[in-house]
């Protein structure tokens, strides 16, 4: 999913961008510093009391709107993405006129350019309300695979280079897991009788890594 508004993207600096990449390193000093999650959309309406407005950009089949709405009924749900298969309420965040408590981006920052990810993850903060609450998801790139599994992907996001983006876009870095959907015993398996191999070969099971980002003003 890439925006059809055509996006005037500056780029960050090095010395920025060097510098927010050490915040997010000074908060977790390495990938196995950062928690656990099944699923990204896990986290989406944790502590979500009464109807919370939700815009999923990279949408795909709106799937994630029936897959939360059943935890939470209120959920005002609306959709962005480019791909004309499936019916959307958005194709461009130049559209959006309206605010909203949440968005999500689950695996589409990685199909853009570095300084056209920040910018779209700037755009997407002006359409959310005061502290509301962004959710974004790429692939984890100390797994030996994952990121290069899609020929698609344009920019690969190490965890401090996730942080320093929503960093540089204007948000608070509020969380930062590690995606992992596997069963309990898969998971134990994984991370204590495999844990210092994968440490010492600098690598990483969990497929996946999201940021929790917070519009703070």
């Amino acid at each position: 999913m890439t925006a059809q508004h055509p996006i005037e993207a500056e780029t960050l600096g090095w010395a920025k961008a060097h510098r927010l990449r050490l915040v997010a390193r000074t908060r977790y000093q390495s990938i196995w510093s950062l928690g656990i999650v099944s699923r990204a959309e896990d986290l989406v309406l944790d502590g979500a009391e009464g109807p919370v407005s939700l815009l999923d950009i990279g949408a795909g089949n709106r799937g994630l709107d029936e897959r939360l709405r059943k935890a939470h009924p209120e959920l005002a749900y609306k959709s962005l993405d480019t791909d004309e298969t499936h019916p959307h309420d958005y194709r461009d965040l130049a559209e959006v006129k309206e605010e909203f408590d949440r968005a999500v981006m689950f695996e589409v920052i990685e199909h853009l350019p570095h300084a056209e990810g920040i910018e779209m993850l700037r755009r997407v903060r002006s359409v959310l309300r005061k502290g509301g609450l962004l959710f974004v998801s790429t692939p984890n790139v100390y797994h030996p695979f994952q990121y290069f599994r899609d020929a698609s992907h344009v920019t690969p996001y190490a965890y401090e280079e996730l942080g320093a983006a929503v960093l540089a876009a204007g948000f608070q870095l509020e969380r930062m897991y590690r995606i992992h959907s596997g069963t309990l015993l898969e998971k134990a398996a994984k991370r204590w009788l495999g844990g210092w191999l994968f440490r010492f070969l600098g690598i990483d099971f969990a497929p996946g890594i999201v940021a929790v980002a917070r519009k703070r003003d």
